[in-house]
């Protein structure tokens, strides 16, 4: 049962490779990492990816390479992710990958957040980003420092559009990570990755800590919006909310967007709110929801949001509460004039 075991195996040329379950990362929720994490320069600092979890095996360049969610579902022949991974030489084989696969706008090549994907209007191109590795040359390297696993990776790899190795530093002050962060998240990125660079890899433990906004006390708003419609994702699943407000509130044609929400529904949030569409996903009612993000921006918009919670409290007053969200857009709008 690929839910509940903790390893999937594959054969060739009758080496036994193990697919592990992956490492797994747990949300920081204050600021002051010299208290919760000791001195800086232990720990490596990597981008944070919007992406999925895939796990790759790499035999040899011949033989073909299989494919792994981090429930270690065989995904092979499913996967958006049908390139190969090149190797530098010859004298690489028999390895397990891990890493994220995300999507890239065609014209930009910038990242695309996940509750953007099922947005028919981008053309998307797949990329695995790699930052680990469980076994090379049939050699289980888990045991091994992050710091040695890195240095593996870049000796391995050759890096292409479509298979790249993550960035990462070692820094010697908290406070220059802080900044990192923030510019990071100012310019749409998810966040950042903090993992002990002495640290073996362990299996499907939360050992890593990863950096967002959202999950940062102090750093997080609250916002009432309507939601409009539930868009499926890529595989087909209701799991993305249309969410703002109407210029008439009783004209579903005068709807205009504020932000796309993915992150924060989960399957009994999902069950709910699809029992309140109709069969094109439109919700039937006019529906608030509150929605957490870091800021808005000057044009309106919502950094990083997710999903928090129906609003049934609200549907007395909705027309109040769209004519309050629409004057702040206004002023909004009028202040970015101004700017400009």
């Amino acid at each position: 049962n690929t839910t509940t075991t903790t390893t999937n195996s594959t054969t060739y040329n009758d080496q036994l490779i193990n697919v592990c379950r992956p490492m797994l990362a747990m949300p920081i929720k204050t600021c002051n990492f010299e208290e919760k994490l000791g001195n800086c320069d232990n720990w490596i600092i990597e981008e944070k990816y919007d992406g999925e979890r895939l796990l790759v095996i790499y035999n040899t360049k011949t033989s073909p390479q299989y494919k792994y969610s981090r429930f270690l579902k065989n995904i092979t022949q499913v996967t958006k992710f049908q390139h190969s991974i090149n190797v530098k030489s010859d004298n690489w084989y028999n390895c397990v990958f891990d890493g994220e696969l995300v999507y890239r706008n065609v014209n930009t090549h910038k990242i695309v957040s996940m509750c953007e994907t099922g947005n028919r209007m981008i053309n998307l191109y797949s990329t695995y980003i790699i930052f680990d590795i469980q076994y090379c040359n049939g050699e289980d390297v888990r045991g091994k420092p992050l710091i040695l696993r890195k240095e593996l990776l870049n000796s391995i790899v050759q890096e292409t559009q479509y298979v790249q190795l993550s960035k990462w530093h070692i820094m010697n002050d908290w406070s220059l990570v802080m900044k990192k962060f923030y510019a990071l998240c100012d310019c749409g990125g998810e966040g950042l990755m903090l993992k002990r660079k002495d640290e073996a890899y362990l299996v499907n433990k939360r050992k890593w800590i990863k950096v967002k906004s959202l999950h940062i006390e102090g750093l997080q708003q609250e916002y009432e919006l309507f939601v409009h419609k539930m868009l499926k994702d890529k595989n087909g699943i209701y799991n993305i909310l249309l969410c703002g407000f109407y210029e008439n509130f009783k004209d579903d044609n005068s709807f205009v967007k504020v932000c796309s929400v993915s992150s924060g529904i989960n399957g009994f949030s999902r069950n709910i709110l699809q029992q309140l569409i109709n069969s094109q996903g439109y919700f039937r009612e006019r529906q608030v929801v509150t929605i957490l993000a870091d800021k808005k921006t000057i044009y309106g918009h919502l950094r990083h949001p997710i999903y928090n919670r129906l609003r049934f409290d609200f549907n007395d007053i909705a027309a109040k509460i769209n004519s309050k969200i629409l004057n702040d857009y206004r002023k909004t709008q009028n202040l970015s004039l101004k700017m400009k």
